[in-house]
């Protein structure tokens, strides 16, 4: 029994829009590049709009997702979020589909995903702040500035953000059925 955890934060799409007797919808689109949405889903966030809903293997990046910080007449607080735990079982026609694999899939050359940083420049991918470097640091050049353009590549962010949230995909809703719990934190 594959248990999957779905952390929603208060004031968030889901905090207000889920149905106990529905699930987590997804609209179903006529036409998909399935590649193409899986890396507008991950490296821009995602959308209430997408074919897909992001769940994770993982309780602590779920609780992450679950807490909201908000300031409030310059006090911070934290305000109570969901975490949903979802089994999969629960639906034998449910797709779950791994990003990191079938964005690699997907690759055409060994070198479509890399990026032209240093070798701290993940770190900053991984939680933008952290190594508090600068771009000239993140991103050195050769002398005379000959090299190849400062980037991370959209798989690159799409697999990078993946492993970060131990994160799978399904395509399509998650039926009510498959709701066994939710915790609030």
């Amino acid at each position: 029994m594959p248990l999957f955890y779905k952390g929603v934060a208060y004031g968030t799409h889901w905090f207000d829009k889920y149905d106990s007797r529905h699930g987590f919808w997804a609209p179903k689109p006529d036409k998909l590049d399935e590649n193409l949405e899986i890396i507008n889903h991950i490296s821009n966030g995602g959308s209430a709009q997408s074919p897909f809903r992001s769940v994770t293997t993982s309780y602590g990046v779920a609780l992450s997702y679950a807490k909201n910080k908000q300031l409030v007449n310059g006090v911070i607080l934290e305000l109570e979020g969901l975490i949903y735990v979802i089994d999969s079982d629960q639906e034998p026609g449910l797709r779950l589909i791994d990003p990191v694999k079938r964005i690699a899939e997907g690759l055409k050359a060994p070198h479509d995903y890399q990026h032209s940083g240093s070798r701290k420049c993940l770190l900053e991918l991984i939680q933008p702040g952290v190594t508090r470097l600068n771009e000239e640091d993140l991103f050195p050049k050769p002398p005379g500035n000959q090299g190849v353009e400062t980037h991370f590549s959209a798989e690159l962010k799409t697999m990078v953000y993946a492993l970060r949230d131990s994160e799978i995909l399904i395509f399509g809703e998650i039926p009510a059925r498959c709701i066994i719990g939710f915790y609030t934190v």
